[in-house]
């Protein structure tokens, strides 16, 4: 954070992380058994431990002010840190000692609210934002794992804990978006979201998760793919908000780099239900380790997609996006998003039957447990296939498209195919 200004959340959660430290190193000492003498080492070790109290224990009153100075409530700071109010209510009358995951929630969650009632408009409608704002990773995904052996990843990097490790925990930082809420607009996007997609989603979305049951009907796995592609554009958004984790901690800098550049009316169509026309979506499933054996293609293979213009105006610029969870004792689960403007292509691994497509046209049953496991390989290679073209195409007027071919890695680039309205693929 050098030559930055730390915020009040950043503040008070870097004393914790200090007493922390002051713990270690005072554990690091062993001073010898010496009766009734202070001698140097057992100094030090004193006042490590003295500094590392005086931290804790103003930990509580500092929060509290904090909060009161911010205008929350403990309900709406808990909803934001995604807590239980009472567990707050306990951290904030000093009855309870936050880790420092949650310690780093509960002042992420100041900094957002502050921060959303300050300047944040609806990125839906415009409308004032709410204090609470609209969770782009829902708390089905943030809390709904316990095993010790869980994780996420985007484009194959692993999703670290501040040290860098593999996260473990069942918890994320909470990934928050500015929208308003029925406190701040008659619109209520945050709530028009959650009748859209969380009432149908949550329940097929967890089937799949948990790998407990397969979906039957074709409705079951529309309101599954429906859910991913919103969830997945809304983590993209440049406005998601995980910033108090990423200018705090180098592991995760790299999250900075993801977001895409969409069209501002794609999100203003979410609210009315509306998905983007040129998005697709696959669900493969992959072992999280190097085991040899499974599938994999041939080679590797790549699709260079490119941006697209047409006279009316359409096209854009592509983009790929490879999300992995897993939980203990099951295959990692790959969804694989790509928006791709006025431009189609066949999958490899869908037409080897080693992905299936989930929208558009998805399959009318899904069982997670049929589908083949891809290996580290595998893997690589999936999230390795889509390649922005860097280079433009120009479309004639009336409709026409762009086919691109899948081709080896290193081969010959051929320019793509044009296609008329009257022949594009399905």
């Amino acid at each position: 954070m050098t030559g930055t200004r730390e915020t009040p959340g950043q503040k008070l959660w870097l004393s914790l992380y200090r007493a922390d430290q002051y713990d270690q190193q005072a554990a690091a000492f062993t001073p010898l058994p010496t009766a009734g003498r202070m001698d140097p080492e057992r100094a030090t070790q004193k006042w490590l431990l003295g500094m590392s109290r005086h931290f804790k224990e103003g930990f509580p009153e500092k929060l509290r002010h904090a909060r009161e100075a911010s205008g929350l409530t403990q309900q709406q700071l808990s909803q934001i840190a995604n807590l239980s109010v009472t567990g707050l209510a306990m951290i904030e009358r000093g009855e309870r000692a936050p880790s420092l995951d949650t310690a780093a929630r509960i002042c992420w969650a100041l900094d957002v609210a502050s921060e959303n009632a300050l300047q944040s408009a609806c990125i839906f409608c415009g409308d004032p934002a709410s204090r609470q704002g609209e969770h782009a990773l829902p708390k089905a995904i943030l809390k709904g794992w316990t095993g010790r052996d869980w994780f996420c990843e985007i484009n194959g990097i692993p999703i670290p804990t501040r040290s860098g490790a593999r996260r473990t925990s069942p918890h994320f930082p909470p990934y928050l978006l500015p929208a308003c809420d029925r406190t701040t607009s008659q619109n209520d996007c945050n709530g028009t979201l959650n009748q859209l997609y969380e009432v149908p989603g949550k329940p097929v979305v967890r089937a799949v998760l948990d790998g407990s049951q397969a979906l039957e009907t074709p409705a079951q796995v529309v309101d599954l793919a429906r859910w991913w592609i919103k969830t997945l554009l809304l983590l993209q958004h440049p406005a998601c908000r995980f910033t108090f984790v990423v200018d705090t901690d180098p592991a995760f800098a790299h999250l900075q780099r993801l977001a895409w550049d969409l069209p501002a009316s794609i999100y203003q169509n979410l609210v009315k239900g509306i998905l983007p026309s040129d998005v697709s979506l696959w669900l493969a499933t992959a072992t999280s380790d190097d085991v040899e054996g499974r599938e994999q293609l041939p080679e590797l293979l790549r699709i260079y997609l490119p941006t697209t213009f047409d006279p009316e105006g359409g096209g854009g610029k592509p983009e790929s996006l490879l999300w992995g969870c897993r939980q203990a004792g099951t295959p990692m689960l790959l969804f694989q998003l790509v928006i791709h403007p006025l431009c189609d292509f066949e999958h490899p691994f869908e037409q080897e039957g080693l992905a299936v497509r989930l929208w558009p046209d998805p399959p009318s049953r899904l069982e997670v447990g049929g589908l083949p496991v891809l290996g580290a390989e595998g893997r690589r290679q999936l999230g390795a296939l889509f390649v922005d073209a860097s280079f433009g195409e120009n479309l004639p007027p009336g409709g026409w498209r762009a086919h691109v071919e899948a081709v080896q890695d290193g081969g010959s680039l051929g320019p793509p195919t044009l296609v008329a309205p009257d022949a594009h693929h399905a």
